[in-house]
Parts: C-alpha cells; sequence; structure tokens
C-alpha cells in the first residue's frame, strides 16, 4: 500500500530488523536493545537503496504501538546512517514531497488519525526538514564515539576499528578517550573484546587500568600479573609495574606498592622516560605520607618535581602541591593543608587540567570546613555540586565534596540528609579507586571529638 502519488513501496531482499516485526512493545524495550534497534534499522535504510525503504520501514516501526512509531521513526531519521543515506538520496533530486507526508505516512502506519494533528503534524514535518539542513555536519563522515562503541557493541567489531582507522585513531587510544569522557562500562567492553581478539599484552594492560578505575582492585591485580606473565614490551611492562604500585597504594597495601614503583622506575630510567620517572616517584611520596614516613615525603617530591620540569608540558606542579597538601592534613597541620591545597587549585587551572583543579578544589571545600570557615566551605561545596553531580566522570571529587556537606548537615541538625550523603560516600568507596582513603576521611569527619562542628562564620 501507497500513499497517492508516491511509488509503490516494495521491500528488499533483506532481512528486516527484528525489533521492528517482533511483536514485543517498542516501549518496553531496554536501552540497549532499542539503541541495536535504531542501528538495525537506519543500516538496513542504508542497504535497501532508497528512501522508498526508509518509508516502508516507517510502516513497519508503527506496527505495535503509536508511541512505539513515534520514537522509533524519530530516532531513525536522526541515525548516522539514515542521515547519510537520505543526504545522498536529495543529493539525486529525491522528492522533498516525503518530508510534508511523513505525519501521514505513520499515522496509516497504525491506522490512527490521532497521531499527529494537523499542527503537530507540522510540527513534525518542520523537525524532519530541520534534520535534513543539519545533515552535512553527517556528511563529514565523523562518527562520535558513542556510535562506534554502538555498532562495536551491536553488530560489529571489525566496522568500529574501520571506522577508528578512518579517523586515525588507534582502538588503544581509543578507550582511554572513552575512559577520559566518563564512559568507564564502555571502556571496559571495548578492551575486553580487543583482549580477546588479539594477544598484544597492552590490551590486558588497559583493561587491567579500567577495572582499577571502576573500582575492581582485585581483577585489576589479577590482570597486572597476567600481562607480566605474558612478557610484554618494556614500555607496557613499565606501566604495568606503575599501575600494579598504584592499586596497592589505594588499597593500603604499601610493601608491595613500593616493590612495583621502585621496579617501574628502574624501567622507565633504562628507557630513558622522565614522565615515567616522575610519575612512579611521586606514587611512592604519596605511600610514603599514608605510611606516616613523613621524612621521606618531601625528598620524594623535590625528586619528583625535579624530574618534571623536561615534560612540564604534560604535567602540571598540581600533584606536588596535592600531596604536600595531604601531608599537612595527616600532620594535624590544616592551615598549611589549605594553603597547599588551594596552590594545587591554582597550578592545575594555569595548566588547564581543569578537572583536577576541581577535583582538589572539593577538598579546598573540606579543609575550610575543618579550618573553621564553615560559609566558605559551604559556597564552595554547593558550587562543586552543581557543577559535578551530573559527570558520570566525577565520582571521587563529588564523594570528598559529599564528606563536607555531610559534616554541614551533621552540625545543622539535618541528620536525615547527612545519613543520605554518608551513605552515597560509602557506597562510591566500595566501588570507586582510592575508596579506603575516602572512608578514612569519612570516618574521622563523623567524630566530634576528632573533629567538633565548628562555629557559624
Amino acid at each position: 500500500m501507497g500513499v497517492a502519488g508516491d511509488a509503490p513501496l516494495k521491500t528488499p531482499n533483506l532481512p528486516l530488523p527484528t525489533c521492528i516485526h517482533n511483536p514485543k512493545n517498542p516501549d518496553s524495550l531496554s536501552p540497549v536493545e532499542e539503541k541495536k534497534c535504531i542501528l538495525h534499522v537506519s543500516c538496513f535504510c542504508l542497504s535497501g537503496g532508497g528512501t522508498t525503504h526508509l518509508r516502508e520501514k516507517i510502516y513497519q516501526a508503527g506496527s505495535s504501538t503509536v508511541n512505539g512509531c513515534k520514537r522509533v521513526l524519530v530516532r531513525v531519521l536522526s541515525s548516522s546512517c539514515a542521515k547519510m543515506h537520505i543526504l545522498k538520496s536529495l543529493h539525486k533530486g529525491v522528492s522533498m514531497n516525503i518530508w510534508l507526508r511523513l505525519p501521514r505516512i505513520a499515522a496509516r502506519s497504525v491506522g490512527s488519525r490521532e497521531l499527529f494533528t494537523p499542527r503537530s503534524g507540522r510540527l513534525f514535518s518542520l523537525g524532519c526538514l530541520i534534520i535534513v539542513f543539519l545533515l552535512p555536519a553527517c556528511a563529514q563522515d565523523k562518527w562520535s564515539e558513542e556510535e562506534i562503541t554502538s555498532v562495536f557493541d551491536g553488530i560489529d567489531l571489525t566496522a568500529a576499528l574501520n571506522k577508528l582507522e578512518a579517523k586515525d585513531v588507534t582502538p588503544y587510544d581509543f578507550g582511554f578517550d572513552l575512559l577520559r569522557k566518563g564512559h568507564k562500562d564502555r571502556a571496559k567492553t571495548w578492551y575486553s573484546a580487543m583482549s580477546t581478539k588479539t594477544d598484544d599484552p597492552k590490551y590486558a594492560y588497559a583493561l587491567a587500568w579500567v577495572e582499577w578505575a571502576t573500582g575492581n582492585s582485585a581483577a585489576a591485580l589479577d590482570d597486572c600479573k597476567y600481562v607480566l606473565a605474558k612478557n610484554p614490551t618494556p614500555l607496557i611492562k613499565a606501566r604495568t609495574y606503575y599501575l600494579l604500585g598504584t592499586v596497592n597504594v589505594d588499597e593500603f597495601n604499601f610493601e608491595a606498592a613500593r616493590k612495583s614503583l621502585n621496579a617501574g622506575l628502574d624501567l622507565y630510567r633504562e628507557l630513558g622516560k622522565v614522565g615515567g620517572q616522575y610519575l612512579c616517584t611521586s606514587m611512592l611520596a604519596l605511600c610514603a605520607v599514608y605510611e606516616g614516613e613523613f621524612h621521606e615525603v618531601e625528598p620524594l617530591l623535590d625528586k619528583a618535581e625535579q624530574l618534571r620540569q623536561p615534560v612540564s608540558k604534560i604535567y602540571s606542579g598540581g600533584r606536588y602541591h596535592e600531596i604536600l597538601s595531604l601531608m599537612r592534613y595527616e600532620q594535624n597541620d590544616f592551615a598549611g593543608a589549605l594553603i597547599a591545597a588551594q596552590d594545587s587549585v591554582a597550578a592545575y587551572r594555569e595548566s588547564e587540567e581543569y578537572h583536577l583543579a576541581d577535583e582538589v578544589e572539593a577538598k579546598v571545600g573540606f579543609l575550610l570546613l575543618v579550618n573553621g570557615q564553615p560559609k566558605a566551605a559551604k559556597a564552595t561545596a554547593n558550587r562543586i555540586w552543581e557543577k559535578h553531580h551530573k559527570k558520570r566522570s566525577s565520582g571521587h571529587l563529588l564523594a570528598v565534596n559529599a564528606i563536607t556537606l555531610m559534616k554541614i548537615s551533621l552540625c545543622s541538625d539535618h541528620f536525615d540528609d547527612a545519613e543520605s550523603k554518608e551513605k552515597s560516600v560509602r557506597a562510591w568507596a566500595k566501588a570507586g579507586p582510592g575508596g579506603k582513603a575516602v572512608l578514612k576521611i569519612l570516618n574521622w569527619t563523623k567524630d566530634e571529638n576528632e573533629f567538633p562542628c565548628p562555629e557559624w562564620r
């Protein structure tokens, strides 16, 4: 059945996407199923060779429910495959009348005249036209990491790898790009697949890194040992030792941490990698802070600072002041800790490492409270929360920030709010890197004898 004036609809000789003709209500699809469905439909349209097939899919998409039709239709039109295909079709002179008839096509697919009112129908057509006018951006053939990972998750790893090759991005770097943008679960899935596809130990190392970043320290330690047993390149071996040391510091396994960090330091020296030497040395300083070996900290920090100078465009001085601030805090020199933390924020901002600056600013808010400045602490904590509470990559920052807000609530007799924030901190500490250190601060903050409520000023 066709719309008056249109060419007869023909079904291409391709299997229909099961999510479209399946009797299952589209509204009951999970987000993952829906994502796969949209991609299947879009690529089906692309493979079909004309907008006739797109219209056929519009008919099919609405066979179960009006809402399902609306959603699948709009998302198909928004998907990369369909947009690229429609753009090519328009360049071939395909009539624009299809866009003006889309409301009727969609309505007929469910046998309902109430799917679109005349006004909403015109708005829908206008929306479709807007999509078309935005198509040139899609024609640049630059997929986002979400689209690449969607292909990988739902259909074909090879297709995703081909897209990365076209963008001159290595699969290894792509996973870390996902991590930097907060897509930890996707990065984990990506590296898991790459580890299966290839024996290259660098992907197992990357998977270990993601395991640590997602709070699975036990898996990260096992993965590190696996990498070292695979006889990796010296650089991957050095990176693995550094990661092994970092995980052990987080787990307060300080003897094992020192052993791994020193092994990594020796390898980085042999390789002439100053940046790696800097990272291992600064992590040894952090290890000394947690062990209470304060006499070791500043010499290690000074050595790390010397190593940082040749690579200062990559690594800022923020880490020096951040570790120094933690040492002052552990020594109960809270005023000194606050000054060092503020210096760290300034150094990170100067080098445009804004997320790290905000990480330390959350600590500044806590230290303002410890130093008896609750109004300034609350203002800082609220600003941090407003900026980061929706970001997937800000778990540690928000946990530290929640400790500050918890104490303010306790001191204001808002006990329900304080309990809620404490639960959120404990939940993150179970699943996030550095959880033990966060719990140590939390427990100290709750203790009225150790940290009495400051006067409100």
